[in-house]
């Protein structure tokens, strides 16, 4: 019985590790295809969560969340003030300390305070810069964190910071109050709509069912904005979206938690004294800053999942395999080219040739070092597209091999002895041999 129970556990471990992407998704019914789709999302997500390190992240960003508490809330305050929000958002604050409320008073009073600052005097320039400034700062740490769980290495250019970034301070103040007091704001007007219909007693049911899901439905749409708009890459409104529903529904959890446990934080007034509610809070912080990390990582999976089939089996492909693979890549490379049509990037030439992107991606990594295929912009798009690098005339079956093997390092000593010396004459020999192969043609005379 025991040895059944650890068979069937070390069965669903070897299932979860590597079965599930061994599966060809796209030959199965569609709604195995939709489970095994989620299952994948969920499993890609949690490995990748722990793969890029998102704890150490999540407590980086906490860091400089504390130092840059103040200025932010301060641009917060600007925004909501010029929308009319300003005192919801006080009370917005006010409700999620609300057993600490003359720290939150406190931190709010310094906030305004330096947002009168930066609006006028001698050293209102300088006050509105340094706020935008910290303000920009701290994007761009959460931006950089996206830009590494999508695997992007260069971040936006400053234009583009500008903008976005803008975009992002105007909208977060109006949905984090939206999140916070839309449910008053909506049932008053519904109430209103109703009994001008005489119908509030028979849709009051479905309206308190939709209030409940309004203040989600606000901190869904910050989190989707926030993983569409800040990775320096293109992101599927789709898996923003996932991301945010995730995200949001956790933070509202974990917001509702946090408010219960404070009411017991006076509890610990004899060990911390007036600093009795800071440990809640810096947990709280760093577990927000977990959540909008793993959804991101949700986000990320969900637009690339089926790209990791077969992902393990990528990783022990075998040298002719990764050969043939590349001869196929470029002569679809060098068929494109010959069409006219705009060169492919590594998803379009995983889907045209079937093959999932860590491998095409690997492969395309060898070609490009090599001098075997060129990267090129695709006009005003973002992401790298590619094609040959050298003469169609040029690039034979062989020549593609050739590159490949020769790509890296040769110079390390090999010793002095005669026999080092016979290998390298014999393997020079059958690489010549091969070169005058009959089999050895051009790929662009595949394509005729």
């Amino acid at each position: 019985m025991f040895q059944r129970a650890l068979a069937g556990l070390e069965k669903t471990r070897s299932f979860v590790r590597t079965g599930v992407w061994r599966i060809p998704s796209r030959h199965l019914p569609p709604h195995k295809s939709l489970l095994i789709r989620q299952l994948r999302i969920l499993l890609l997500a949690l490995r990748r969560f722990q793969d890029d390190r998102c704890q150490l992240r999540a407590s980086a960003l906490t860091y400089y969340t504390l130092f840059s508490i103040v200025p932010v809330l301060a641009m917060a305050f600007g925004v909501a003030k010029g929308f009319g929000f300003e005192a919801r958002l006080e009370r917005r604050l006010l409700e999620a300390f609300s057993d600490q409320q003359e720290t939150a008073l406190r931190v709010i009073a310094f906030s305004r305070t330096l947002l009168e600052k930066a609006q006028g005097g001698l050293i209102a320039g300088i006050g509105v810069v340094v706020l935008f400034w910290t303000v920009i700062k701290v994007l761009r740490h959460i931006e950089k964190s996206f830009n590494d769980i999508w695997g992007v290495r260069q971040g936006r250019s400053f234009q583009r910071q500008v903008s976005d970034y803008l975009s992002i301070m105007l909208l977060a103040p109006i949905l984090l109050v939206l999140a916070g007091s839309s449910t008053v704001i909506v049932a008053s007007r519904m109430e209103s709509f109703l009994e001008s219909l005489h119908l509030k007693a028979a849709f009051q049911p479905l309206m308190l069912a939709a209030l409940k899901v309004v203040p989600y439905a606000s901190i869904w749409l910050l989190f989707a904005f926030l993983y569409v708009v800040l990775p320096n890459t293109r992101v599927r409104i789709r898996s923003g979206v996932l991301g945010g529903v995730i995200a949001g529904t956790l933070f509202q959890i974990v917001q509702w938690i946090y408010i219960k446990l404070q009411i017991g934080v006076s509890s610990y007034g004899a060990v911390y004294g007036s600093f009795a509610a800071l440990p809640l809070f810096l947990i709280w912080l760093q577990t927000s800053w977990l959540i909008v990390l793993f959804g991101a990582e949700v986000a990320f999976a969900e637009q690339y999942v089926e790209h990791y089939e077969f992902e393990q089996d990528c990783l022990r492909v075998s040298p002719r395999f990764q050969h043939l693979v590349a001869l196929g890549i470029t002569r679809l490379c060098v068929r494109t080219f010959l069409e006219g049509s705009r060169p492919r990037d590594a998803a379009e030439i995983g889907e045209a040739l079937g093959l999932p992107i860590r491998l095409v991606r690997d492969v395309l990594h060898g070609l490009t070092e090599s001098g075997v295929l060129c990267q090129v912009r695709r006009g005003e798009e973002e992401s790298y597209a590619f094609q040959p690098a050298l003469p169609l005339e040029k690039l034979t079956i062989a020549e593609v091999i050739r590159r490949l093997d020769n790509n890296g390092l040769d110079a390390i000593p090999l010793g002095e002895g005669a026999e080092w010396k016979t290998l390298a004459q014999r393997l020079a020999s059958m690489e010549q041999s091969f070169q005058q192969s009959p089999g050895n043609v051009s790929l662009k005379d595949l394509e005729a």
